[in-house]
């Protein structure tokens, strides 16, 4: 393939706050019909099956009624069983789909950057072979965050005997911050395993440098870009879930459609933001933007 100059879509200077909201908002707007494409071949099938099974397997969940014989006890054990099942099949499902059309995400804005044609087809296929490395990766990031979380729960239990408000302050202050590190860095692993061609060891390794060289403004960056997506996917749920609720037979189609609606903002911002902090990073620490300019290979 041949390489174009990059800097058509990604800025080739230093980034501030300002610059990577604006840049993931400018990424959904100039790419949307390629992102959609994307998004709704993946997250439409998974949305639909989804809320299917729920509808199927789960009807509780969407029955307030119901829930008077959970408290009671009668239905208490079979429904947790159910949901247990039910929610780690998603899970895994969640995981395959997050890495493949993130990847994917990345790959799109990646070739329209380079000047570029791009496809959706064409950019999930590389991002699957790229799965490897972005699966392994989030994987190693979720089991590190579960033995920090582990730990750190241990830790305030601890010092809880001793001083129980100095234990509620320490978790007050570290829960969110281990929650922010682990939510950027499962975004981020998907620019770098993209972008640099990386294994999964080395795409964690990657990663922790990205988080490292600007820690706080990553974390803040991260945050800001979650709450506008929540904001957003709230509206979109709230809409569609009333429309849902007189839907009838056919509510899980609705609650699909505000699934992959949902998604069709919140992926193209989440690992847009991702991809721009790393692209900063490179910027400022290995002069990537010099290189591009000069015509070198980006990622030498």
């Amino acid at each position: 393939m041949v390489s174009g100059r990059p800097g058509h879509l990604l800025p080739l200077h230093p980034l501030g706050v300002g610059d990577v909201l604006d840049g993931t908002v400018g990424i959904l707007r100039r790419a949307f019909v390629l992102l959609a494409a994307v998004v709704v071949l993946v997250h439409g099938p998974y949305q639909l099956l989804v809320a299917l099974v729920l509808d199927r397997y789960v009807p509780e969940l969407s029955d307030p009624t119901s829930f008077e014989q959970v408290f009671t006890g009668e239905i208490a054990v079979e429904l947790l069983t159910r949901v247990l099942l039910v929610g780690g099949a998603s899970a895994i499902v969640a995981l395959l789909v997050h890495v493949l059309v993130g990847g994917a995400v990345v790959a799109v804005v990646d070739e329209l950057d380079h000047g570029r044609p791009a496809a959706a087809v064409a950019a999930l296929r590389r991002s699957f072979a790229a799965s490897g490395a972005t699966l392994g990766a989030t994987v190693l990031v979720g089991v590190a965050g579960a033995v920090a979380g582990f730990t750190l729960l241990v830790v305030l239990v601890l010092i809880g005997v001793a001083v129980a408000p100095l234990a509620v302050l320490l978790g007050i202050a570290a829960v969110p911050v281990l929650f922010g590190i682990l939510l950027a860095a499962a975004y981020l692993v998907l620019p770098v395993a993209l972008r640099e061609d990386t294994g999964p060891l080395q795409t964690v390794s990657r990663t922790v440098w990205v988080l490292r060289r600007r820690f706080w403004w990553t974390l803040g960056v991260t945050g800001l870009v979650l709450l506008l997506v929540g904001v957003v996917s709230f509206g979109v749920s709230l809409l569609l879930g009333l429309l849902a609720a007189v839907a009838g037979p056919a509510a899980f189609v609705v609650e699909a459609v505000a699934g992959t609606l949902s998604a069709l903002v919140s992926v193209p911002l989440t690992v847009g933001a991702a991809l721009l902090i790393h692209h900063d990073a490179r910027i400022r620490a290995e002069g990537y933007d010099l290189r591009a300019r000069a015509g070198q290979p980006p990622w030498a």
